[in-house]
């Protein structure tokens, strides 16, 4: 886990990278924490100023404490705080997974923040989608999802974590062969994640449809993801307003951890914009 470098009044724990360019933001999904970009980050600094915060409940950030408030809400809230007190903005959204939901609703709720959003596989995942097949297979995600999240509520976070985690492989590691701290840093992250995924708001798209993000709004996702992965970020970018969408080659749900090569030189001719390439 890597030491960060600051610290918000709200108790968001932050480091930065880079002294040259425009600043991005880079914000984790679920059962993770900003450590997930070190190798992006690394090949991002020279180009760009990297903002890398761990979200509320993860790695050196305050726990979630009760009253529990929409834990979107709650994302937006923090990360505009960070904003603010580093005063580094208009910034690059981007956000994996998870992330990429919470990079909507800070778009949305405060787009003087934000130059451009581009997200990877975003859980777009709502209960009224006009294919039925598609309605089936997200009801049974949902009903996995609440099942997993009852157990950990229930107390039991080291099943509960288990369960999700051989449902739906957060790392290219089997569950046998990680280490104990591999395992301690999910179970700790269980309370964030539960919380996450009982906002009604994680499964779906602002209602602005991000209308007033003045730059490029880009959803990807990876070749080798799951296709109901594949096809959420496709149907994220259909419904958002000028958003577009690419798959990216060779990569999975993290192309961060993937290729960090591949997906820093993608990004830098996107956010640098060079010559011969395009924003969408």
């Amino acid at each position: 886990m890597t030491v960060p470098q600051g610290r918000t009044a709200g108790g968001i724990a932050y480091r930065r990278s880079g002294t040259e360019g425009d600043p991005v933001l880079l914000i984790h999904g679920s059962f993770a924490d900003g450590s997930t970009f070190d190798r992006l980050v690394s090949l991002l600094a020279p180009s760009l100023r990297l903002i890398v915060p761990d979200r509320r409940g993860y790695g050196h950030s305050d726990p979630v404490e009760p009253p529990i408030r929409s834990a979107l809400a709650g994302d937006v809230a923090d990360l505009t705080e960070l904003l603010e007190t580093l005063d580094d903005y208009p910034v690059h959204l981007l956000g994996h997974s998870y992330g990429g939901t919470v990079s909507f609703a800070l778009a949305e709720a405060r787009p003087d923040l934000v130059r451009s959003v581009t997200v990877h596989e975003p859980p777009y995942l709502p209960r009224d989608d006009p294919d039925p097949v598609v309605r089936s297979i997200v009801k049974a995600v949902r009903a996995e999802f609440h099942a997993i999240r009852a157990t950990i509520e229930a107390g039991h976070p080291d099943d509960g974590v288990r369960a999700f985690y051989e449902r739906f492989p957060v790392r290219d590691v089997p569950w046998e062969e990680l280490t104990e701290s591999s395992r301690s840093a999910l179970f700790r992250a269980a309370p964030a994640w539960a919380r996450e995924f009982s906002d009604e708001a994680a499964w779906s798209l602002p209602p602005g449809r991000l209308a007033d993000v003045p730059g490029p709004v880009v959803v990807t996702a990876g070749s080798r993801s799951p296709p109901l992965l594949v096809e959420a970020a496709r149907r994220a970018a259909t419904a958002l307003d000028h958003a577009t969408f690419q798959e990216l080659p060779g990569v999975g749900h993290s192309p961060q951890v993937d290729d960090p090569a591949f997906y820093a030189g993608w990004l830098l001719d996107r956010l640098l914009a060079r010559p011969g390439t395009s924003l969408g």
